[in-house]
């Protein structure tokens, strides 16, 4: 039995395996400084926060 290259196949194992938990950890590090900064922010800008999360 041989197997075929499959580049589809290739790609979403290596998005995955590889840049999905980078953009996970990049994200939730985005989030947690928002949190930190949060009440220091002007009320406008707090609005802007709440609807962009």
């Amino acid at each position: 039995m041989s197997s075929t290259y499959n580049p589809t196949e290739e790609t979403i194992n290596s998005i995955l395996t590889g840049l999905l938990p980078v953009l996970i950890v990049g994200l939730f590090n985005g989030f947690e400084d928002t949190i930190e900064w949060y009440q220091y922010y002007s009320s406008d800008y707090k609005k802007r926060v709440i609807a962009t999360y």
